[in-house]
């Protein structure tokens, strides 16, 4: 059995929101793509990229992320830790408390003011494990997508950054 169980509709799906999402911030529409591209693309067939129906060739995607002046990688990148994720997060994420009370981070301020609150309620318990129900108020918050906010969470295996000497 392999290691990892790819779901090739959820890679596609995440895959076409990262290039709907990178469309969508330089404000253009996919009629506006359409004419950027080398090679000759219909409109349903773009529509079918973003919505992961239809599987995009490489050298495809390739093109489009040129056009959207994103990097392939990182776009791949992004979907990759959506879709397929190396930890089992398939129930949640664990989160080290103490360490998200005093992240520094403007943005992250909610996430430390809610982790505060929590330190506080849960008496001992330095960690709780966050489902991406939970996650998705908390990024919100934050003003980032919730797969961002999960990446940045601190977890309880994590080691704390050294102090510079």
């Amino acid at each position: 059995m392999p290691a990892h169980r790819i779901d090739a509709a959820m890679l596609r799906r995440v895959l076409g929101d990262e290039l709907r999402a990178a469309r969508k911030r330089l404000g253009l529409s996919r009629k506006d793509v359409l004419p950027r591209l080398d090679r000759a693309v219909s409109l349903k067939t773009l529509a079918t990229y973003e919505l992961g129906t239809r599987a995009i060739p490489v050298t495809r995607f390739v093109e489009i992320c040129l056009v959207l002046g994103v990097s392939p990688m990182d776009i791949f990148r992004r979907t990759w830790e959506r879709a397929v994720d190396d930890r089992d997060t398939s129930s949640g994420w664990d989160v080290d408390l103490v360490a998200a009370a005093q992240l520094p981070d403007a943005q992250l301020a909610p996430l430390a003011a809610w982790a505060t609150v929590r330190l506080h309620g849960y008496g001992q318990r330095k960690t709780i494990r966050l489902s991406r129900t939970a996650i998705k108020p908390l990024a919100m918050l934050c003003g980032l997508e919730w797969w961002d906010l999960a990446r940045q969470l601190p977890r309880p295996d994590q080691r704390p950054p050294r102090a510079s000497r």
